[in-house]
């Protein structure tokens, strides 16, 4: 059964669409490319840009307006070498080859890439890969222009908590608020387990209500140009074959970095009995989870998805990656201590914010320190602030996405 959708490119057999083609003048832009012409789609969000360009792609490799072989491409991949066009080509190349793998079978580009951009330069390598082909090359730039449009730094207020002496000279926790600057192109979100089930029936309550402002959150960090990250652990076989996930496994390996010594104080909440409800729907701690919760929506052309720290390292490494966001579930546990979470990351010498306005710890107020929980979730990013790393807002990007 088909449905209305309004979240990313629309597909014929799932969705109601207007034609894609015929939102466009296609002969106008048939015969640009005919011409070697180049031309720009441009439109607000959510109108069928993309939806477009993919069926122009497969218009144009179904032989029927000539033999071309057409890939779709998103070159934001670019944006993380700044200054450093050599890294950027490199990066737009291998995006390139990636594409033309998936949707082509065609592994030229990944032959050729390195030569060309020796050999000739920048400017020489896409005309190299069509020479080697012999047939004529079409790229279609979604999103963002070959040249690289170079996004503003995202402005947020970054929040710690520091030991400190007052003005009368007594020792006490003082919050540290202060101006950082993200760079989109080189900003990860990682959505740390945001399952559809869970064996605890109040951790599935309280993820419930957070879910909008995650899925509003994700897109507006992948509007602002970050790479958004979906980490549901343990799920990884529900997602093979989907885009976001192969966009990991294709990363290649890198060897992590020496770890950097750095105290790991005990918690401020007792965890070891972390449910809140009586009765919870299954035995405790029965694995419920299956998938990420289908209310956060997976971008196949642009997202990742991964729940091993040393997979997400080569893909940062891969798309110029220095810096993680982390939001999701629980505080005190999987948000601090996976593989790819705050803990992993400082150690690796990665900076790293909680989103803090986005999570929710595991407790049971039958344990100390006898609290409520939101009071030990509130202490839990505390506690973070203090040992760990810095805190920011999700309201923060979704208020820079909406400017």
């Amino acid at each position: 059964m088909r449905t209305f959708n309004t979240a990313g490119p629309v597909r014929a057999e799932r969705h109601y669409q207007i034609a894609p083609l015929s939102r466009i003048d296609l002969d106008e832009v048939l015969g640009l490319i005919r011409d070697e012409r180049y031309f720009v789609l441009h439109a607000p969000r959510q109108t069928g840009k993309t939806s477009a360009l993919l069926a122009l792609r497969e218009l144009l490799n179904s032989g029927e307006e000539g033999d071309w072989r057409c890939v779709y491409a998103n070159f934001e991949v670019g944006q993380a070498g700044r200054e450093d066009t050599a890294r950027s080509m490199r990066a737009m190349l291998g995006e390139l080859a990636r594409r033309a793998r998936r949707t082509l079978d065609d592994e030229t580009p990944n032959l050729v890439r390195h030569a060309a951009l020796e050999q000739e330069g920048a400017d020489g390598a896409l005309p190299a890969y069509g020479a080697a082909r012999r047939r004529p090359t079409g790229h279609g730039v979604g999103d963002v222009m070959l040249n690289a449009i170079r996004r503003r730094p995202v402005a947020v207020t970054a929040r710690r908590r520091e030991l400190a002496l007052d003005e009368r000279g007594y020792r006490d926790w003082h919050v540290r608020e202060g101006p950082a600057e993200l760079q989109p192109a080189a900003t990860a979100l990682v959505l740390c387990d945001v399952w559809d089930h869970h064996w605890c029936r109040g951790a599935e309550e309280r993820l419930e209500p957070l879910v909008p402002h995650i899925d509003r959150t994700a897109r507006a960090a992948r509007d602002l140009g970050m790479l958004v990250v979906h980490a549901p652990s343990d799920t990884m076989a529900f997602y093979a074959g989907h885009a976001a996930r192969a966009r990991v496994l294709e990363a290649p390996p890198v060897a992590p970095p020496a770890e950097r010594e750095h105290d790991d104080p005990p918690q401020p909440v007792d965890g070891s009995d972390s449910s809140d409800t009586d009765p919870d729907p299954v035995p405790k701690p029965t694995r419920r989870w299956s998938r990420q919760h289908p209310g956060v929506w997976i971008d196949p052309e642009r997202d990742a998805i991964g729940d091993d720290g040393d997979a997400l390292l080569g893909l940062y490494r891969q798309r110029g990656i220095d810096t993680v966001l982390i939001a999701g579930v629980h505080t005190n546990m999987c948000v601090l201590n996976r593989t790819f979470a705050i803990k992993q990351m400082v150690r690796w010498g990665i900076p790293v914010y909680l989103l803090r306005d986005l999570t929710d710890c595991m407790y049971n107020p039958a344990r100390p320190p006898y609290v409520s929980h939101a009071a030990a979730t509130e202490m839990t990013v505390h506690y973070i602030e203090k040992f760990w790393c810095p805190s920011i807002t999700g309201a923060e990007l979704r208020a820079s996405a909406a400017r």
